[in-house]
């Protein structure tokens, strides 16, 4: 998430209304509904169970599109002056594996309902929905609501 979040910074969240664990029986409930807004940082889980930071850049019923090296959401560019340097390679989504719990991505495509397409700002060295896929609102644990220390 360079440059918005470097290595040891400190980060104000909330868990309330994100789907939570029960440590013991490995169960998991959702309690609400989240407010995720466009451009909020997300915490979630990955496919190994680590716990990611990443930019909600499309939100279910988005239709979004990689195109000259950018991400249009609904046909309109984003202005993301957060993001690290202006990347002029088009980094295209990853196929993925069968038994992916997240929902594979195109060049373009519409954002299912409950699914969200997250970003590093680090575009071209984020392992984000590009490789892993639309991550479903099961796998959201948090979201980042201030950056004490950075």
């Amino acid at each position: 998430m360079l440059p918005t979040l470097k290595t040891g910074a400190l980060l104000l969240t909330t868990k309330y209304q994100f789907s939570q664990r029960i440590p013991i029986t490995n169960e998991e409930f959702i309690y609400g509904s989240p407010k995720i807004a466009r451009l909020d940082m997300v915490l979630f889980e990955g496919e190994e169970g680590d716990i990611l930071i990443k930019r909600a850049i499309g939100l279910p019923g988005d239709y979004y599109n990689f195109a000259d090296g950018r991400i249009l959401i609904d046909s309109v560019p984003l202005d993301e002056q957060y993001k690290l340097k202006e990347s002029k390679t088009l980094l295209l989504p990853q196929p993925l594996a069968s038994d992916s719990i997240f929902f594979p991505m195109q060049k373009e495509g519409r954002i299912p309902p409950d699914y969200f397409l997250l970003l590093g700002d680090n575009r071209e060295h984020s392992y984000d929905s590009r490789n892993m896929g639309l991550v479903p609102i099961t796998r959201l644990r948090g979201k980042v609501l201030y950056i004490l220390k950075n």
